[in-house]
């Protein structure tokens, strides 16, 4: 790769951060959406379509039905009808907030810093790069034989509520995907993951003084209480925990509560702990209900499966580790864990993936987070290598009995 195509990658960067758009700020992801497309997908492309997604639905600080609207994704192919598909995916939105814009991001050392520069504003330039490198790079021949599509969504950071959808059906449209998640600092690449459920948990009581009438009331507060302690000791259960973020609810101190809502994520090592987790979590929830003398609704706002590293996705694993090592000279580890992200529910729709393409870094979620800007090229390099290999001969390296 060039000198001149790096240092586009980490100007990019550094642009695509300075714009800011957390997941909060919809309008702000919206224009960055727009701004990449323009700079740099279409002309790989030619048209960038961009795909409406459904509302954000969630309960309210009081219980009632809530929804959140979304901005488009932005969607473009390139040979849709090529014998060999791969999806490559990753999202635009960050955790921060609209304050993470006013910070620019700065260089120190072999290091660019700020918030939203690994997860995964880098990630979209590595992806790019990788596309523009294979562009360039592959034969006739390999263009005829594999096409891609390109998925921007702008919800993955809570959860992929609104783009789960879309991404499950262009995961069943393709043979492989490549996400660009960053990898572990160390480098490795992400094996098997955990799955991960967010839910919003709504109790709804009767408010009564509580002094004067307190036992004509129902508390839905301390149905929620009683969950949540409930649910603490449902961790000492193997293979899911239970952590429970927020209760919002209540009011006065001398007023029985009406409404609550308890805000919990599970995490599952594999299927059948998460099938426990869900009905640990529905009992537990019915139970305090039922202790109480309250309304209860159990929402899951967002789910993403457990994803084994086996299979086709073990093979397309190591062919990943090849380009790795091919880019950079070094042979990139391979480590489970606990994390989620959209490879999680690209898997669970039937297609093979490696998610953690983006660059090496560290800090995230943190306005420490950065990247390692030799990390930008190496893995578009290596993106690059691994289509090429694809084009090659995908079907026979992820599906070795059909191919023959």
């Amino acid at each position: 790769m060039t000198r001149s195509h790096s240092q586009l990658l980490l100007d990019r960067v550094r642009a695509w951060c300075d714009a800011g758009g957390g997941t909060a700020d919809q309008p702000a992801v919206d224009a960055l959406l727009e701004r990449i497309a323009a700079e740099a997908l279409a002309p790989l492309a030619g048209a960038v379509e961009r795909v409406g997604l459904p509302a954000v639905a969630d309960l309210d600080a009081r219980g009632r039905a809530a929804s959140t609207p979304l901005c488009a994704a932005a969607v473009a192919r390139k040979r849709a009808d090529a014998p060999f598909r791969v999806l490559l995916n990753i999202h635009a939105d960050t955790v921060h907030g609209p304050e993470a814009s006013a910070v620019p991001v700065r260089v120190e050392g072999d290091r660019l810093i700020g918030p939203g520069v690994a997860d995964a504003r880098g990630g979209i330039a590595v992806m790019l790069g990788g596309l523009e490198r294979f562009e360039a790079a592959a034969t006739q021949r390999q263009k005829q034989r594999l096409g891609w599509t390109v998925v921007l969504n702008p919800d993955e950071e809570i959860g992929s509520p609104g783009s789960a959808g879309l991404l499950a059906e262009e995961a069943r449209r393709h043979h492989a995907a490549l996400l660009f998640e960053p990898s572990l600092p160390d480098g490795s690449l992400v094996g098997a993951r955990g799955g991960s459920s967010r839910w919003s948990i709504g109790f709804r009581g009767r408010a009564a003084h509580a002094g004067r009438d307190f036992a004509a009331g129902r508390s839905a507060v301390h149905a929620a209480c009683a969950a949540v302690a409930a649910m603490v000791e449902l961790n000492d259960r193997p293979g899911c925990t239970f952590n429970c973020g927020a209760v919002d609810g209540g009011g006065p101190a001398n007023a029985v509560a009406d409404a609550a809502v308890l805000r919990l994520n599970t995490r599952a090592a594999d299927r059948d702990a998460e099938a426990a987790a869900e009905a640990a979590v529905r009992g537990a929830a019915a139970a305090a209900a039922h202790r109480f003398g309250v309304e209860v609704e159990v929402l899951r706002v967002a789910h993403a499966p457990p994803r084994p590293a086996a299979g086709a996705t073990a093979t397309l694993l190591d062919a990943a580790r090849d380009a790795v090592e091919a880019a950079s000279g070094a042979r990139p580890g391979l480590r489970e864990t606990g994390g989620v992200c959209d490879g999680n529910r690209i898997a669970a729709a039937g297609c093979p993936v490696v998610d953690t393409l983006g660059v090496r870094g560290d800090h995230i979620h943190t306005g420490e987070e950065y990247l390692v800007i030799d990390s930008l090229q190496e893995r578009a390099d290596a993106t690059a290598r691994l289509l090429l290999r694809l084009a090659d001969g995908g079907e026979a390296l992820l599906n070795p009995r059909t191919a023959a």
